[in-house]
């Protein structure tokens, strides 16, 4: 009896489906993949020998690039760090390992002792394939650094789709700002405070200032910031003009009972130029008894500080803030027609400045920009 064609093909992609899954069962016959709800195991991080890597792929660098370029190719790729994460058991890249990579990059802009990239990628090794999973790495031209591997910037995994805001409060938004910001070994993350939050995808949730941290089940960390509801639209701006700065202004009106509402300019600081974490201070216990309501804007309260202000106290308090603050200020002042600067008392009462309460137990300073030094990023 002779088979007809269409039929003839299912039956060859039956056998050769039936094929794949033994092939893929012997290859990895000692793995308990029932626990696994989507596309990828998670294993013990092995680490990966990256000129064993270079070595593997020396022949076909040497056909893709110049030699005038070898060398930076060959430098790049053993410079950097590759560690097998896990094993793709269903979907698209079934069968392939997950694979980190990072990368050393150049760049005076970093928070950090080294500037590194991370990518993640699915890997065949028996076969040498090398897929860049763009979606879920960090923004960077692959080629440059492994010219041999093949892009993938669509594919869907689901345990790396992480929410872009953080819910966790009513006042204070929680913004992705870094898929992969670093690896759970980080120092960031080690002096991190853990959270009583919990978020899905996330084994847990850390928060160093006024940045929070979530921990991926590939042993990387997102970074996420805190901002005050009255200056989400200003940041957003900035962030997604990839430029950098120190500071952000907006301008808001302050409501209170007890005096006319204020209209001003006022900024508030990051970290650095480097950052995208704002500037966080810390009350000390007098402090707390310092607090007073200045009013609200948009309905969240912002506060002012009664009393002692010249006590010395730690780099993060509340006085410290206002104090720096004060001292920006005189940089600033020219005496042009005989007046005096205001004094940290006059300056404070007259509501140059105010604190903004971040959740979940610290403060923003907000500044006048009148009475602020505009500092630029080079």
């Amino acid at each position: 009896m002779q088979i007809k064609k269409p039929i003839l093909a299912i039956f060859t992609v039956l056998v050769a489906l039936m094929c794949g899954t033994l092939v893929y069962q012997k290859k990895h016959e000692k793995l308990d993949i029932s626990h696994v709800k989507n596309d990828i195991l998670f294993i013990d991080e092995k680490i990966l020998n990256s000129n064993n890597i270079f070595k593997q792929n020396e022949a076909i660098l040497e056909q893709m690039i110049s030699a005038e370029e070898q060398d930076l190719y060959y430098d790049a790729i053993k410079n950097a760090k590759f560690w097998k994460k896990g094993i793709f058991v269903k979907g698209k890249y079934s069968g392939k390992n997950l694979v980190l990579g990072q990368f050393k990059c150049e760049s005076d802009y970093t928070m950090e002792k080294e500037c590194n990239l991370y990518g993640r990628f699915a890997v065949d090794f028996d076969k040498n394939e090398w897929i860049f999973l763009k979606k879920y790495s960090d923004a960077f031209n692959i080629a440059q650094f492994l010219p041999f591997a093949s892009e993938d910037a669509f594919y869907t995994i689901n345990e790396f789709d992480i929410p872009e805001a953080l819910n966790f409060y009513s006042d204070t938004h929680v913004l992705l700002q870094d898929r992969i910001f670093g690896t759970l070994n980080s120092q960031t993350f080690i002096e991190s405070e853990k959270l009583e939050q919990t978020v899905d995808k996330f084994s847990s949730v850390f928060a160093h200032n006024s940045c929070v941290y979530g921990d991926m089940p590939d042993g990387t960390i997102a970074r996420y910031s805190s901002v005050p509801k009255s200056y989400i639209n200003v940041f957003n701006e900035l962030m997604q003009s990839k430029k950098m700065s120190s500071q952000i202004y907006e301008e808001l009106t302050i409501l209170s009972k007890d005096q006319p509402k204020i209209q001003r300019k006022y900024g508030i600081n990051f970290e650095s130029c480097l950052s995208e974490c704002l500037k966080a201070y810390f009350p000390d216990q007098e402090e707390l008894t310092m607090l007073k309501v200045l009013g609200n804007i948009d309905g969240v309260q912002v506060y002012t500080l009664a009393g002692d202000l010249y006590k010395n106290s730690s780099e993060t308090s509340l006085r410290s803030a206002v104090k720096s603050a004060h001292k920006e200020y005189l940089s600033i002042f020219k005496d042009q027609s005989g007046k005096t600067p205001l004094t940290l008392n006059e300056f404070v009462s007259q509501n140059r400045v105010f604190f903004i309460k971040m959740d979940p137990a610290y403060y923003i300073l907000a500044y006048d920009s009148n009475f602020y030094p505009n500092k630029t990023c080079q």
